[in-house]
């Protein structure tokens, strides 16, 4: 046999013998495996290393980059070449709406904005310079937070 094939032969046998033993840690999984990594029998060995290891090695792999390419592809889309002069604020206010929405079920044909913020639209409150302070960029924030905390 192959040096993987008989790795593999012995993780099979590792896990396929793992219940032979009472665990604490069941309930959290990272826990079970690091419990199971610590494992000493009676001659002071660890019968289940390399099953513990491999499934160790699982855990810290991540799962997908989907939801970050998700991400690029959104502000991508957003800040677009006929719309490069948008800012990081803008930006981020855009997004954070679009993914709160997101989390809430909601999209933007069937949500309806809450009438003392569109009450803000085209008043001072809303446009109070081309350049952003500081505390119309907090109050554009939580304006953006109120409204999806509503969903």
């Amino acid at each position: 046999m192959h040096l993987n094939e008989l790795k593999m032969t012995s993780i099979e046998i590792q896990f396929n013998s793992i219940h032979l033993v009472k665990w604490t840690n069941m309930s959290n999984t990272e826990a079970f495996w690091l419990e199971v990594l610590e494992y000493k029998d009676a001659n002071g060995g660890n019968p289940f290393r390399d099953v513990a290891n491999f499934a160790i090695n699982l855990l810290i792999l991540p799962n997908s980059n989907a939801e970050v390419e998700r991400l690029f592809s959104s502000m991508g889309a957003i800040k677009s070449k006929l719309k490069n002069k948008i800012h990081l604020p803008m930006l981020r206010s855009i997004l954070s709406i679009k993914y709160g929405l997101k989390r809430c079920g909601k999209y933007c044909k069937n949500f309806d904005i809450p009438k003392h913020i569109t009450n803000k639209i085209g008043t001072l409150n809303v446009y109070r310079s081309q350049n952003l302070d500081t505390a119309a960029e907090s109050d554009q924030i939580s304006d953006i937070q109120e409204i999806i905390s509503q969903c």
